[in-house]
């Protein structure tokens, strides 16, 4: 009987890595702005990561929504302002 043992290792061939991540303003133009330094600052980031040889950056959906304080809201909703 013949026994072995042995451990091998190989680095990762990619990784994939997913989340949210909001650009706020005052205004479209402040939160688009927000938005891309942030994508910016993450690309970098992930670059700089021990072992990476390569990042590819993806973004697969853009939303927009209005975000209102509470105190912009009366007894008729959003609406009537």
């Amino acid at each position: 009987m013949v026994l072995g043992e042995a451990t091998v290792s190989k680095p990762a061939d990619y990784v994939t890595i997913s989340g949210q991540v909001h650009g706020e303003g005052r205004n479209q133009q402040a939160a688009l702005k927000a938005l891309s330094y942030k994508r910016d600052e993450i690309e970098d980031t992930l670059s700089r990561l021990a072992g990476a040889k390569a990042v590819k950056f993806e973004t697969s959906e853009i939303r927009f929504a209005i975000v209102r304080p509470a105190a912009c809201r009366d007894d008729n909703g959003y609406r009537s302002r």
